[in-house]
Order: C-alpha cells, then structure tokens, then sequence
C-alpha cells in the first residue's frame, strides 16, 4: 500500500460497537482516535514511534496532543488494559493491530 494515502479508512459503525473502546472513558477514547492519527503518520505505519523501534514516550505524546504527561500515562494504561492497543515485545512500541493488518 502506498506512503503517500492521506487517509485511512474509517468504520463509524466499528468504533461504536466496540465494546472495549465504548467501556473506555470518553478521554481515553478521543486519546484513542489522536493515537491513531499520530499511527498513520509513523515512520512505521501503524506503529506509535519517532523512528523505527524508537516508542514516542509519554511526554513526547502529551506534547504531541496538549495534555499533561499524567493524564496522557493514566489514559494509556485505561486504552491498555482494555485491550486496544498491543506493543512490540522487544521495544515497547505501541502498535494497531488494525492499521498493521491493513496495510501489510
């Protein structure tokens, strides 16, 4: 797939009827769909990294979307232990599983 797509494919209908994400708060959601965006973007589509196997840290990515490293640690850990999101086993990295799949 190539670079260069300004957009990915976006499904109302499958962000409302996931139950993990609609169990989450509506600040770990609207974290959520910034994550996503800032995926898209990635050196590694799909993965939240400045570089290939470099993670964005917590600051890196309260500072990215205006928040304060400590709500942007505990909304992380709400998204994670929702299940949304998995990490490279090696490096940490956050990574969609969703945008991975879709554009290997």
């Amino acid at each position: 797939m190539s670079r260069s797509l300004p957009f990915f494919k976006f499904f109302p209908s499958d962000w409302q009827s996931d139950e993990r994400l609609r169990l989450s708060s509506l600040a770990a959601r609207g974290l959520w769909i910034e994550v996503l965006c800032l995926m898209w973007k990635s050196p590694r589509r799909g993965y939240l990294e400045v570089s290939a196997g470099v993670p964005v840290s917590d600051l890196q990515l309260a500072r990215l979307i205006g928040e304060t490293q400590r709500t942007v640690v505990a909304l992380i850990a709400e998204l994670e232990s929702a299940g949304l999101f998995s990490r490279e086993e090696n490096t940490g990295v956050i990574f969609s599983r969703r945008i991975v799949k879709h554009t290997a």
